[in-house]
């Protein structure tokens, strides 16, 4: 089984850092993938996540789609088994 973890970000820059920390020293050998779904955030989460967490796929939105627009964009990208947003 293959794990992925959804994240929609938006303006994240004061959480996203933590909570990816937080993923990856917790998560097993099962997690396949994190992808973060930026929805036009005018802060540098996207930035932070990029150089601090080069493994995390970003996908940018065009236009703010909101959690469940976020995660489903994240899902439709997954290539694991299992989504956890």
């Amino acid at each position: 089984m293959k794990a992925n973890v959804i994240i929609p970000v938006w303006n994240g820059s004061s959480v996203i850092s933590n909570c990816l920390q937080a993923l990856y020293s917790y998560s097993g050998e099962k997690l396949f993938e994190v992808i973060c779904g930026n929805n036009v955030s005018s802060d540098d989460s996207s930035a932070q996540i990029e150089s601090a967490f080069p493994k995390v796929r970003t996908i940018h939105m065009p236009i703010n789609l909101g959690f469940a627009g976020g995660a489903n964009k994240g899902i439709d990208a997954a290539q694991g088994d299992v989504f956890f947003y």
